[in-house]
């Protein structure tokens, strides 16, 4: 380490570090900190280190943001760069300095008003308010830009929630409470039901249309259920015109973010997509690979005529429920 002056004795010393805690004032707030200091070996004076004092401030100033809700650098640079825009254009629209967004993403703090702003305009209904108020500090073409960038963001943003209400409906639909016949006496588990997806989305050596994949759903839940009592996933299976399909897949299908759906002529099939570890225990892994060795050569119409034989499907009326009962007389080579 470099002499440092010390203005107590008048000459250069080289300072003694020392870590511990200490207290570092914020605004009208104290904080105890742990963090190094420097001092004289004569006098015992503390000296000035730039890089211990600049740590020492990140620290008291943290836990000031976590007990004031004081908005922090990142959650700031992230909202900026949501809209793209630098670093001026972005404290321009806010109504603050040219310099002061730079500042704050430095890690200075803002103010608590300031921190509530900035806050607010990570919804991009708020920010065109502010832009409509204050876009004319900023450049005609950039002005534009950014209209066009937020009205866009605020469609999307209300066809999802539209949409996603629409799953939470049908969600609460699927997630009965009840332990029944019809959802093999289990609570739907929809960490199950992703990972099986995913388990013969994996599994199959072509595409996996949807129609295929409902039939390896039901015979998994119900070939388990045959020789465990209790189905895999908890799912309810619903009579339909190309055989047992679970209730509301179409749902349950779009809300897994570990595959794809696509469309071509023969109708919808699904990829994987994303990684996901499966956590199946050894029960569950046996029934999984019986049902993919048993039906990994038929294709969805093979599949679909087959579960048209089951006594569940014949005796079913069409559109309801499917009594897992009827596992007692599916023939699986349990």
């Amino acid at each position: 380490m470099r002499n440092i002056y010390c203005g107590n004795c008048e000459k250069e010393v080289l300072g003694i570090t020392k870590e511990d805690y200490f207290e570092y004032p914020v605004r009208n707030l104290v904080y105890k900190i742990n963090g190094k200091r420097l001092f004289c070996p004569d006098c015992g004076n503390e000296l000035f280190h730039r890089e211990y004092d600049e740590a020492n401030q990140r620290a008291a100033f943290d836990l000031y943001r976590k007990e004031t809700g004081i908005i922090s650098p990142k959650e700031i640079k992230d909202i900026r760069e949501k809209y793209e825009l630098t670093q001026r254009e972005f404290s321009y629209l806010l109504g603050f300095g040219e310099i002061t967004v730079s500042r704050y993403e430095r890690g200075s703090l803002p103010t608590i008003a300031q921190s509530q702003i900035i806050k607010e305009s990570i919804e991009p209904s708020k920010m065109l308010i502010l832009l409509k108020e204050n876009g004319h500090k900023i450049e005609t073409e950039r002005y534009i830009q950014t209209k066009n960038r937020l009205e866009e963001m605020i469609a999307n943003k209300n066809v999802n929630e539209n949409i996603e209400q629409y799953i939470l409906r049908d969600m609460k639909n699927i997630t009965t409470p009840e332990l029944d016949v019809y959802n093999g006496f289990k609570r739907f588990d929809y960490k199950k039901f992703s990972q099986m997806v995913y388990f013969f989305a994996l599994k199959e050596i072509t595409s996996l249309y949807i129609t295929k994949l409902n039939k390896l759903m039901f015979y998994a839940d119900y070939y388990y259920y045959k020789k465990f009592g209790t189905s895999l996933s908890g799912t309810r299976y619903i009579r339909h015109n190309y055989g047992p399909v679970p209730n509301k897949y179409q749902t349950l299908y779009d809300s897994i973010d570990t595959i794809e759906i696509f469309e071509d002529e023969y109708g919808n099939y699904i990829k994987p997509a994303n990684d996901l570890a499966l956590t199946f225990n050894d029960k569950e892994i046996s029934i999984l690979d019986l049902v993919n060795q048993k039906f990994k050569h038929m294709n969805s119409k093979e599949i679909s005529n087959f579960s048209h034989k089951e006594k569940c499907w014949i005796e079913t009326p069409h559109k309801q429920p499917i009594s897992y009962l009827y596992s007692e007389f599916m023939e699986c080579g349990l």
